[in-house]
C-alpha cells in the first residue's frame, strides 16, 4: 500500500521477483505491473488477484506478468507459482544474455569492416566525397581535400558549393536530373585535369570520385605535337616530288638518255 516505498525499493537494487496485488495503494495494479515491466523487461511479476477471473488472468499474461495467483492460497502452489516465474525469466536472462553476444560480435564485426572501409577510402588515391541529398558534406578524404586544397578547416555539414566554388564541380553537381552528366572533367589553372563522376547513394546522398588524369592529357599534347611534326616532315619531300612530277608533265617527250636518267 505504498508506491513511494515500491518505488524507493527499485531505485535502490533490483529485486529478483516482485508480487503485486491486483490494487496497490489505490491505483490498479496490472497497470503498475505494466509500467515496471517497461522499465525492467526481464523482471518476473506476479500478479496476486483478489479472485479467480478468466479475464485477469488474460490480460496480466498478454501485459507479460509471470503468473496469477488468488484465494484461496495454498503453500504449494504459491511455491510453484514463483519456482515457474524465477524459472522463467532466468531463460529470458539466458536468451537475452546471448542475444546480446550476438549481437555485440555482429557490431564489432561490422564494427570493424567499416574502419577498414574508412581506412581504405583515406589511403587511396582516388578523390572521394559523400554528400547528403542537399549536398552538404558529410565526407571528404584526403585525396579530395589535396585536388581542392582543402586542409584549413573541418567542412563537414557545410555545403559544397559554398565550400568548393569551383565552377565545374558546380556544373557536375547543379545539373538537372533529365540532363545529368555522370562524368565531367574538373580543369585547373596550374595545369591539373581531373576525372570526376556524380553517383546517386539511395538513402544517403550521392558520392563524387575524382581521379587526376593530367598525365593523359600530357600524352594526349604530346601525340598531337607528334602527329603535327611529323605530318610537317613528310609534306615538305612531298611537296618537292610532285614538283618534280609538274616539271615532267611540261617536258613532254623525253630522249631516250632523259628516260634513262628518270
Amino acid at each position: 500500500d505504498d508506491r513511494a516505498a515500491l518505488e524507493k525499493l527499485l531505485l535502490a537494487s533490483l529485486p529478483a521477483l516482485v508480487i503485486l496485488s491486483e490494487k496497490f495503494d489505490g491505483e490498479d495494479g496490472l497497470t503498475i505491473a505494466g509500467q515496471l515491466l517497461e522499465r525492467f523487461p526481464t523482471l518476473p511479476i506476479v500478479l496476486f488477484a483478489q479472485q479467480a477471473s478468466f479475464e485477469t488472468v488474460k490480460k496480466a499474461l498478454e501485459m507479460g506478468v509471470s503468473d496469477v495467483i488468488y484465494p484461496p492460497l495454498r503453500v504449494p502452489e504459491i511455491t510453484k507459482s514463483l519456482e515457474n516465474s524465477l524459472q522463467r525469466a532466468s531463460r529470458l536472462g539466458d536468451w537475452t544474455r546471448r542475444e546480446i553476444r550476438r549481437t555485440t560480435a555482429s557490431l564489432e564485426q561490422r564494427l570493424n569492416e567499416l574502419l577498414k572501409l574508412e581506412t581504405i577510402i583515406e589511403h587511396i588515391e582516388d578523390g572521394v566525397m559523400i554528400l547528403d541529398d542537399q549536398l552538404r558534406i558529410l565526407l571528404l578524404n584526403p585525396a579530395m581535400r589535396r585536388a581542392f586544397g582543402l586542409w584549413q578547416e573541418d567542412y563537414q555539414g557545410k555545403s559544397v558549393l559554398e565550400a568548393i566554388p569551383h565552377p565545374d564541380l558546380r556544373a557536375l553537381l547543379t545539373t538537372s536530373e533529365s540532363t545529368t552528366i555522370p562524368h565531367h572533367e574538373i580543369a585547373f589553372d596550374d595545369g591539373r585535369v581531373y576525372y570526376a563522376q556524380h553517383t546517386k547513394i539511395p538513402g544517403v546522398g550521392s558520392a563524387v570520385t575524382t581521379q587526376d588524369i593530367t598525365y593523359l592529357r600530357q600524352i594526349d599534347r604530346l601525340k598531337s605535337e607528334f602527329i603535327n611534326t611529323i605530318s610537317h616532315d613528310l609534306r615538305s619531300p612531298l611537296t618537292a616530288v610532285l614538283g618534280y612530277v609538274e616539271l615532267l608533265e611540261r617536258v613532254g617527250t623525253l630522249n631516250d638518255a632523259q628516260r634513262e636518267f628518270v
